[in-house]
């Protein structure tokens, strides 16, 4: 327990309207982001780092550009083959980013050999750790920080994640009540064209706002013109492909009728006498 944790999680433990605020996204997408870590082979802990980067909100944007839970810059996201255009962020995407930061962060781990280390490259970019490490190389993350070589958001970046995992893993020690992980559940479709999320919903029998949660990186609230693989309801797979099935079919022409009457018609459809007989 360093000192700067300490104090941090006091200050934590008073800021209720943050964790609470944080509850309703943690709930949805906790148990996907575990299960995601688990398959990396990373430290269960790494969960909860949303929490000091967004307050879990895939909509999050920092001053610098830094989008969704796990708050990635462009470059990065899609250096992890994240999809990035004036369509999709695939950063606001929980799963598809959470996917991302933990093959970053695996990275970081295999380079720096140290988590502390690792979250300060994280946080900072991995080029300055590692330019630190080369007129350093003995030094811990405590060193670095303890001598001010780290800038400040960095050098309380790591203090911040252990004081906000330290409550996160035994919230009610701490005053606040245990979080019950609801996974987020859905069917996934693929549409072959663009749509507006309100058309989606209307096909899949459900609300707009619903569709935009399952899939927040389509962030201009359309599907993109070459067509994407979206989320739906769990459930709602069927009626979806049956109302787009429909969506897709062409509508038969009208046949015209002018209420000709067989007389009428026989008379126009018989031979001019003239042409009958020649003129």
């Amino acid at each position: 327990m360093h000192p700067r944790v300490a104090r941090l999680v006091a200050h934590f433990e008073s800021q209720r309207d943050f964790f609470e605020g944080a509850r309703l996204y943690r709930q949805r997408y906790g148990h996907r982001i575990s299960a995601i870590l688990r398959e990396e082979g990373l430290p269960p802990e790494l969960a909860h780092l949303p929490l000091i980067e967004s307050a879990f909100s895939p909509h999050a944007v920092s001053p610098a550009g830094a989008v969704g839970l796990w708050q990635l810059v462009a470059g990065t996201g899609r250096r992890y083959g994240l999809r990035i255009d004036r369509y999709v962020d695939e950063r606001r995407d929980p799963v598809k980013s959470t996917r991302a930061a933990a093959k970053y962060l695996k990275d970081l781990h295999a380079m720096f050999g140290d988590w502390h280390l690792s979250l300060a490259a994280y946080n900072s970019g991995e080029h300055a750790i590692a330019q630190l490490l080369v007129r350093h190389p003995s030094f811990t993350y405590w060193d670095l920080r303890q001598r001010g070589y780290l800038c400040a958001e960095t050098a309380d970046f790591v203090p911040k994640f252990l004081a906000a995992a330290q409550i996160a893993e035994s919230p009610e020690a701490h005053g606040f009540s245990a979080v019950t992980e609801e996974p987020l559940r859905y069917d996934i479709v693929r549409v072959k064209r663009s749509l507006s999320l309100a058309t989606v919903a209307v096909l899949s029998g459900t609300s707009a706002s619903t569709i935009k949660e399952l899939n927040p990186a389509l962030h201009r609230g359309i599907v993109p013109p070459r067509g994407y693989a979206l989320r739906v309801p769990k459930g709602a797979k069927r009626a979806f492909r049956t109302a787009y099935a429909a969506l897709d079919r062409p509508i038969p022409p009208r046949r015209r009728t002018h209420g000709v009457t067989v007389g009428r018609l026989a008379e126009a459809q018989a031979p001019t006498r003239s042409a009958h007989r020649g003129g």
